[in-house]
């Protein structure tokens, strides 16, 4: 591999959308009934308003037409707002890393097509309505009732899986030096609270998931050798 190539950029998302589940189970003999009371199965459309992203990556050439490289991007505010109550919901910082395979189709001009294919990891740490969420869960290991059980709720960052793909346009500007734009398609899914508690016949469990999509409008400079 040679030739290495520097992305800065930065994106606004004009579109997202995507579903929450939320399922909860509980059998009882009496001592879970506050918990088993609260837990039902659920679904929620939602509509992502995290809007802005920065992000950079590092690629080579394989070949004259192939790049292979790796990336990140990084959300100040990811969040979301679902259709059952109306209201914005954040998430927190979230931090994505993808491997990148991008193959770049020159023109008769200076002007090139790139059409790519990305995927990795998706880091979340919470804030807000998703930290007030989790830490609920985990206040509950601690209630009289619950706490001769054994109870576990996830704390820290929630980690999940983002798969991408996207084209564009580059400008060459100079031999080292190009400008960019991008429309990207970007897929999440990630378990965002994960509670479960049992003891003496008694079991519950509850979990939330998010599965979505966003859409977004990149530009960029690309900094190193075209080839």
């Amino acid at each position: 591999m040679k030739g290495l190539v520097i992305l800065p950029r930065v994106a606004f998302a004009p579109a997202g959308e995507g579903e929450l589940t939320f399922e909860g189970s509980c059998s009882t003999t009496g001592t879970f009934s506050q918990i088993c009371d609260s837990l039902a199965g659920t679904e929620s459309d939602y509509t992502d308003t995290s809007l802005f992203m920065v992000g950079l990556e590092f690629m080579g050439h394989v070949t004259p037409g192939l790049r292979l490289g790796l990336g990140s991007y990084f959300l100040p505010s990811a969040k979301l707002e679902p259709e059952q109550t109306g209201d914005e919901f954040v998430l927190g910082s979230e931090l994505d890393g993808h491997l990148i395979i991008e193959g770049v189709i020159p023109t008769q001009s200076i002007f090139y097509l790139p059409i790519r294919a990305m995927g990795g990891a998706q880091l979340i740490f919470p804030r807000n309505e998703l930290e007030d969420a989790r830490s609920a869960q985990d206040n509950l290991c601690s209630d009289d009732y619950v706490s001769g059980a054994g109870c576990s709720a996830d704390t820290g960052p929630v980690l999940g899986l983002n798969l991408g793909a996207g084209m564009g346009g580059i400008l060459a500007v100079h031999r080292m030096l190009r400008l960019r734009g991008d429309l990207l398609f970007q897929y999440v899914r990630t378990k965002l609270t994960d509670f479960e508690a049992s003891g003496q016949g008694d079991a519950a469990s509850a979990s939330t998931s998010l599965a979505g999509y966003r859409v977004w409008v990149s530009a960029g400079l690309e900094f190193g050798s075209l080839q």
